[in-house]
C-alpha cells in the first residue's frame, strides 16, 4: 500500500500521465524545465517516458537504471531513440561500480549517446544498487547539466 509497481508499462504510463495532468492543474508548471528521474525501475521509466515524449521532459537523471529494457530487451531503446531523434535530450546516469547490472547500464549509456542523447555517466566505484551518499549535494549540478544551464 502507498507504493507503485512499474511492471505494467501501459498502466505505469497512464498513472504518470494522470499525475502530471493533476500537477499542471494545481501548479504553474514550466514545461521548459522538466527533468524526469528515478531509481532502478523508476530510472528506466523516466528514461523511457522522456525518449517516447510521453511527458514534455527535456532529459532525465537515472540512478542505477534497471528493468526489462535495460537488462532483457535493450533493442527496445533503439525504437525510442528513433521517436526522440528530432528532440534535444540530455541524460545523466549514475551507477555503482559494484552494481550487479553495471555492464548493461554502461552499454545502455553508450547506446543512448550513439542514438543522439547527450549523456554523462557518474560512476561510484564502491556503490552497489543504491543512491550515492552525496546525492543531495550533486543533484543541483546534475539538474543544471540536464537542463543545459
Amino acid at each position: 500500500p502507498g507504493s507503485y509497481e512499474w511492471n505494467d508499462i501501459a498502466r505505469t504510463d497512464a498513472l504518470i500521465e494522470a499525475h502530471f495532468a493533476t500537477l499542471k492543474r494545481a501548479y504553474d508548471v514550466d514545461e521548459g524545465k522538466i527533468v524526469l528521474g528515478g531509481f532502478s525501475m523508476g530510472a528506466e521509466t523516466s528514461m523511457r517516458l522522456t525518449l517516447a515524449g510521453i511527458l514534455p521532459s527535456h532529459g532525465f537523471i537515472a540512478i542505477c537504471p534497471g528493468g526489462p529494457y535495460t537488462h532483457e530487451t535493450p533493442e527496445k531503446w533503439d525504437e525510442l531513440l528513433e521517436v526522440a531523434k528530432e528532440r534535444t535530450i540530455r541524460g545523466m546516469i549514475v551507477v555503482g561500480g559494484r552494481e550487479p547490472g553495471r555492464d548493461n547500464i554502461l552499454k545502455l549509456a553508450e547506446r543512448l549517446q550513439a542514438g543522439g542523447v547527450e549523456m554523462q555517466v557518474q560512476e561510484y566505484p564502491d556503490m552497489l544498487h543504491d543512491y550515492p551518499d552525496d546525492f543531495a549535494a550533486r543533484l543541483p549540478d546534475w539538474l543544471a547539466y540536464v537542463l543545459g544551464a
